[in-house]
């Protein structure tokens, strides 16, 4: 296995090898850590990858994602159902990743998730690059955001973690999450 990420790591450009190893570094313990099966996390091979914790006063999200997705998001949803969460989408731009924040509804029975009237203030781009057609984003937003006219504070347990990803977008929005759709067991205190 080592043999394997070691090929990988010399056969890519700008890739480090650490990447993706330290992703998983404080997972259960420090940080909320999803992808779509339980045993990837412990194994530390998931395709579809995304995490949040706090670090200096800010809530940093690192996502990470297969290969043919076009998009990898994370939200913080008051259920576990998609409707009124706040979500930063990391999109793949060609050969660059762009953020967005957008707010899921599911008003009349049709789902979605658009940006429009959703400040696009909230966070920042700490890191974010394609390697081998693969997502890698490391974004930090505000602990305490209004959305819609909902406020988000991630200083008590309000909220659980979600991770989506897929291969389309729509019009100012993500699409169909057809590659990953998970959810935290609970609402994690990020204190």
């Amino acid at each position: 296995m080592k043999i394997l990420i070691l090929i990988l790591a010399i056969s890519s450009v700008n890739f480090v090898l650490g990447d993706y190893e330290n992703l998983y570094d404080g997972c259960g313990d420090k940080k909320v850590c999803l992808g779509p099966t339980d045993d990837c996390v412990g194994d530390k091979d998931c395709v579809t990858f995304g995490s949040a914790h706090v670090e200096n006063g800010k809530l940093v999200y690192e996502m990470k994602s297969f290969k043919q997705a076009k998009y990898i998001a994370i939200g913080l949803s008051k259920d576990k159902w998609m409707g009124e969460d706040s979500v930063i989408e990391c999109v793949k731009n060609n050969d660059k990743v762009d953020i967005f924040s957008s707010m899921t509804n599911t008003e009349g029975g049709e789902y979605g998730a658009p940006r429009d009237g959703v400040p696009q203030n909230i966070m920042k781009l700490v890191e974010g690059k394609i390697v081998n057609g693969e997502i890698y984003c490391k974004v930090e937003r505000d602990l305490v955001t209004k959305v819609k006219g909902i406020d988000f504070d991630v200083n008590k347990p309000n909220y659980y973690v979600m991770l989506v990803s897929g291969s389309s977008l729509r019009e100012n929005s993500v699409d169909y999450h057809d590659f990953a759709y998970t959810v935290s067991k609970t609402k994690p205190n990020f204190f």
